[in-house]
């Protein structure tokens, strides 16, 4: 049985993967310091890249359109995989998000970058 990544990566197309790819390489990741220990992660500011305000949105809305149902203390979000990477909004309409979170779907490679610039 294939995994949910991979069936939904499958329903990418290259454009759209490549779209992805470009808008994770050029918009700058922070590391989420106040979740060090119990879910390490990145995340991105819509404001922090306002010449990529367009990416952003179509980012968000894709990850929604393609994503898949992932549980985190109980809270349901749309997930996207994206190169061993996971990505997910906190929910809110598309003109209210503010924030795209990014980890590695290996936890080993969360804590090894934990504190350091995401690796693109």
């Amino acid at each position: 049985m294939a995994r949910a990544a991979d069936v939904l990566t499958s329903r990418m197309t290259d454009e759209e993967l490549e779209r992805c790819r470009d808008y994770i390489r050029n918009v700058y990741w922070h590391f989420a310091r106040t979740a060090a220990r119990h879910n390490p992660h990145w995340y991105t500011m819509r404001r922090w890249n306002p010449e990529r305000e367009t990416d952003f949105v179509w980012f968000a809305e894709f990850i929604r359109r393609v994503g898949y149902e992932a549980v985190y203390a109980k809270k349901s979000y749309l997930v996207l995989n994206v190169d061993n990477r996971m990505f997910w909004t906190m929910g809110d309409p598309i003109y209210e998000t503010t924030l795209i979170n990014c980890k590695y779907v290996d936890e080993g490679e969360n804590r090894h970058y934990a504190n350091r610039e995401i690796q693109t």
